[in-house]
């Protein structure tokens, strides 16, 4: 799937009010994960490997065995990831939207 597609329906998926929170985060999380990292500028590789230790450490703290599971993370910490992801998917945009 075109990387363009994948990262709107990321900003689809965490922002689709008709679901809570934190499955709004896993689906976002898991549309995030469809996208392939590869021969990104080191810059940008740089922010997205930050971005995700940084979700890393948030999880740690957590025994997660399922998406369900996310429903125990505090509104805080959910709303963490997404500004995380988000501001990835803002930084792919920006490279890639002018080469379109």
């Amino acid at each position: 799937m075109e990387l363009l597609v994948l990262l709107s329906e990321a900003l689809d998926c965490f922002s689709d009010e008709t679901q809570p929170l934190w499955q709004r985060t896993v689906d976002g999380m898991r549309t995030m994960e469809q996208l392939p990292f590869f021969s990104l500028p080191k810059q940008l590789q740089k922010e997205v490997d930050q971005a995700d230790e940084d979700i890393a450490r948030i999880l740690q703290a957590y025994n997660l065995k399922s998406a369900r599971d996310y429903q125990f993370l505090s509104t805080v910490e959910l709303l963490r990831i997404q500004t995380l992801q988000v501001n990835t998917i803002a930084s792919l945009q920006e490279i890639l939207l002018p080469h379109q």
